[in-house]
């Protein structure tokens, strides 16, 4: 029996109720996980799949059990996960403001809370907006040209830019973006220090 496998690493009474499902009603088992530290191999993790067929010269029906490591996969997930959950933090918290943008169209995707301390914008009212709709550029063909020349050099930089919150009123920023790809998406993230005082 499977269950009296090695040192009963897959006697797992979820899995043996599974099996007999299997064999009794023909109902297979779909991405089952099975943790364990095995004594040669050290903890892996285990995916599982099960299905019944019948044999062709009428011998007891059979259980097709595919059994795969996935340990590695799983790591990586889990590697992943914890990468996101650390930039979202230092996104959240960053105490200079932070933009991001689509490459191509130049709208904003994502804007950190700072930006909504230092312009007075919602973070609704900055999704979908341009650069220059939220008072960074002091009109459209401003904006355009600096995007333009963010598109070509992948890189711009503004020492002193001024700058009108949503209330009117004037401030300095520092003003740094640049353009990485994410998901073969050109993706442009604009770092912006309130340089006023």
């Amino acid at each position: 029996f499977i269950h009296d496998l090695g040192n009963g690493q897959w006697n797992i009474p979820r899995l043996r109720t599974l099996l007999e499902g299997v064999l009794s009603n023909s109902h297979p088992i779909h991405d089952f996980d099975v943790e364990h530290d095995f004594p040669a191999i050290g903890k892996k993790i285990m995916l599982l799949n099960a299905s019944r067929f019948e044999s062709v010269d009428s011998q007891p029906n059979l259980i097709l059990l595919a059994i795969e490591d996935i340990t590695e996969r799983k790591q990586a997930e889990v590697a992943v996960q914890t990468s996101e959950v650390r930039y979202r933090r230092l996104f959240q918290t960053a105490k200079d403001g932070i933009l991001i943008l689509d490459a191509n169209t130049g709208q904003i995707l994502d804007a950190n809370p700072f930006m909504t301390e230092l312009l007075g914008y919602t973070y609704d009212e900055f999704v979908g907006k341009e650069l220059w709709e939220i008072g960074l550029f002091s009109d459209k063909s401003e904006n355009e040209a600096a995007f333009r020349e963010l598109q070509q050099h992948g890189y711009i930089r503004y020492d002193h830019l001024p700058l009108k919150t949503k209330s009117g009123k004037k401030a300095e920023v520092e003003f740094v973006s640049n353009v990485y790809q994410v998901d073969h998406r050109p993706i442009a993230q604009c770092n912006i220090r309130d340089i006023s005082e």
